[in-house]
């Protein structure tokens, strides 16, 4: 039996325990491989790499971090303060899923663990028609939710992940969407799931992932150690390190430490309060003569506040692994303030090292962590009683029991968590797992508004991720959007135009081409996808840049346009050109009765033919128009006076604008020029929009 780990990155927790069930397998006779990603700016192409017994998928940085770019734009400035926790949203295919898929198909089973941005939805049924065994270890709640690893206790994952409270504002729906398409990818799968802790497997249990079949195949299975490298030393060697450290030997050394230490989850600011208790301990007492340090490392240098001289505060920056087991060996207590956390390598590295641990009761901690055993367990998260606990460590006393307590308890069970045992409970799952096409379950999912596929795909897609200059301006300009959307929130709407948040798709098929910077995706099967709320009134503005031949054209050219809104002919109520100096646009006010509101609509333009003379067309690209844009006119109404300009404000319509030597994705509310002509147009817009009687009789707003 072959077996391949897949993980995002080679590094990270999650990655190390994955790493660790590799190494312990192999050392049972097993051949299983390590797959993983390392980000390559200097390549062009996606190269396989094999070292050792890991594969590494070397892919160009600027291809990989297309869905990253997508999701920062969206996430970053826009997160709320109960978290600052990774957040993916789930793709429905990568630029990766072939090379990845050929990867698999040389194995019997994968195992997936920490796969945010790897593992996409076309994937995942790719492996299912090859018949393959799938297991997943959960090592957050990513695997069921819209796209938090942590959700900071909310409970959305039950049932459709709406509202998200991580983020501010969610305009385009993200959240929601995600979690239904990954929801639907996970149950098409025959899968074992795995996690490292019993409060995760109860959270799953409890999520949208909860049919009969899922719940019979979760397992708890912790993470594994090697306990050959990962001992306590002898009292004598103990100090012989601590002296090689730099640690006094009448010290009582704490250590704190994670991969990102500002992580709000990681609760370090606990460990400030903490430490501000132990000095009035010290600053008050017949304590003074127990002096302290205390040791952190990770990315980021805590900003600890230290009010006595009986306490120094020392930073190692990142550490590697055998630094951090040295320093195991010879602190006396590990400080681990987490107010979520899933099955931590680090306490179990420590605990093996015999060092005891003071922690909350959170997540999978009181899975290993035994109060007054070989650690503390705080109760409630809470400063003051994080602080007390800290503050009463300091005994000489307390301290030395609980580190031969902690001794004794890994003596006694070092071999829950070795790689024999791990490794065989491993095979038992892999045996027992069925292939991923043996089982086809029907379930009832959320109601999803038709088109929101379409329209998440539009994002989270490998149709977008090759081209990388249009995926950066398309991330500039979700920011901008987000950004004016969070304005937005805490403004009045009154007398305001808006542009209606569209996504557009087949950026693939863009063509640059002098003068014109034309657009052919116009013309192959491009289309919008966009959401109007109810009340709106939908109309289009076409730019075309502006040559003396432009305005006779445009009339043809109008003849040929076919407009179409999910896939039926859409016939439009007012049709406007004008010219405007370095522009000209084209106005298009869509009939209401073409449209869904509320919900997601498919807008495709198309041409019946060419609309440019050959003359102008030497590529054959055929179409004039270089940007479209989606406006709400329902400000249009019977309370306002005919001749009464309303204040202008747009949010972003993440409309693309084809400029002479580049594409340019602009907000036109952004630059003063564009909103000056913008204005005019609108103005102009309105002004026949109030006066033109339509077909039905009814005036235009």
């Amino acid at each position: 039996m072959k077996i391949l780990m897949v993980c995002t990155f080679p590094h990270g927790g999650a990655t190390i325990a994955a790493r660790r069930q590799k190494d312990a397998l192999r050392l049972a006779g097993m051949e299983c491989s390590l797959v993983s990603i390392r980000e390559n700016v200097a390549s062009a192409t996606t190269r396989v790499i094999r070292e050792g017994n890991e594969i590494i998928l070397d892919v160009p940085a600027s291809a990989w971090s297309y869905s990253g770019r997508i999701t920062s734009a969206y996430c970053i400035n826009n997160r709320s303060a109960i978290s600052n926790t990774w957040f993916s949203f789930w793709p429905c295919e990568t630029f990766l899923d072939d090379e990845l898929l050929r990867i698999c198909l040389d194995f019997d089973v994968i195992h997936f663990h920490w796969i945010a941005q790897m593992v996409s939805s076309r994937l995942l049924s790719k492996l299912r028609l090859h018949k393959r065994r799938i297991v997943i270890t959960g090592h957050d709640m990513n695997h069921f939710t819209g796209g938090c690893h942590y959700s900071a206790g909310c409970l959305n994952f039950k049932d459709s992940c709406e509202k998200c409270p991580q983020l501010l504002v969610d305009p385009l729906d993200l959240v929601k969407i995600s979690f239904i398409t990954k929801i639907k990818a996970f149950f098409e799968l025959s899968a074992t799931w795995i996690f490292p802790s019993v409060w995760l497997a109860d959270l799953f249990r409890n999520s949208r992932l909860n049919d009969k079949k899922n719940k019979e195949s979760c397992k708890v299975l912790y993470n594994c150690i090697d306990t050959d490298k990962f001992i306590y030393l002898s009292e004598s060697d103990r100090q012989i390190q601590r002296k090689l450290l730099g640690f006094r030997e009448d010290e009582f050394i704490y250590v704190a430490g994670a991969a990102d230490n500002s992580e709000l989850r990681k609760g370090f600011d606990y460990i400030e309060s903490g430490i501000n208790h132990l000095a009035d301990v010290l600053n008050n007492s017949q304590e003074q003569q127990n002096r302290c340090a205390v040791v952190t490392f990770g990315r980021v240098k805590p900003n600890l506040q230290i009010h006595t001289p009986y306490i120094r505060h020392l930073h190692l920056g990142e550490v590697n692994e055998s630094k951090v087991t040295e320093l195991l060996q010879a602190v006396d207590l590990l400080l681990f303030p987490s107010v979520e956390e899933n099955f931590s390598n680090l306490i179990l590295e420590s605990l093996m090292c015999g060092c005891p641990v003071l922690a909350f009761r959170v997540g999978g901690v009181p899975d290993i962590v035994v109060d007054k055993i070989n650690g503390w367990i705080v109760d409630q998260i809470s400063h003051q009683h994080f602080g007390k606990k800290l503050a009463s460590t300091i005994h000489a006393k307390s301290l030395k029991e609980m580190r031969e307590s902690t001794e004794k308890w890994r003596d006694q069970n070092h071999q829950k968590y070795s790689y024999n045992q791990i490794a065989n409970q491993l095979m038992a799952i892999y045996e027992n797992t069925a292939d991923v096409t043996r089982i086809m379950r029907k379930t009832f999912f959320l109601p999803e508004p038709e088109s929101s596929r379409e329209h998440y795909s539009a994002l989270f897609s490998r149709v977008v991720a090759n081209d990388t200059n249009s995926h950066s301006m398309l991330a500039a300009s979700i920011r901008r959007h987000i950004k004016s959307s969070i304005g937005d929130k805490f403004k009045s709407k009154t007398d305001r135009y808006h542009t209606i948040p569209a996504i557009y798709a087949g950026y693939t098929d863009m063509v640059h081409y002098e003068p014109l910077g034309r657009v052919s995706w116009l013309l192959k099967n491009g289309y919008v996808i966009f959401n109007p709320p109810l009340g709106s009134k939908p109309a289009l503005m076409l730019g075309i840049p502006n040559h003396d031949w432009v305005p006779p054209l445009v009339d043809s050219a109008l003849n040929k346009l076919i407009t179409s809104v999910n896939g039926i002919a859409a016939d439009v109520t007012n049709v406007k050109s004008q010219n405007n100096g370095g522009s000209f646009y084209i106005w298009i006010a869509l009939k209401p009765e073409a449209i869904r509101f509320g919900t997601y609509n498919t807008l495709s333009l198309t041409f019946s033919e060419s609309s440019v003379p050959e003359s102008k067309d030497p590529r054959g690209m055929s179409v004039l128009c270089t940007s479209v844009t989606l406006f709400d006119l329902s400000f249009l109404s019977s309370d306002i006076e005919p001749n009464t300009t309303p204040s202008y404000t747009t949010l972003s319509a993440l409309a693309l604008l084809a400029e002479q030597q580049h594409y340019l994705w602009e907000e036109w509310g952004d630059e003063i020029n564009a909103m000056a002509s913008l204005r005019n147009d609108m103005e102009t817009w309105i002004d026949m929009l109030s006066t033109q009687e339509t077909d039905g009789g009814e005036q235009a707003r």
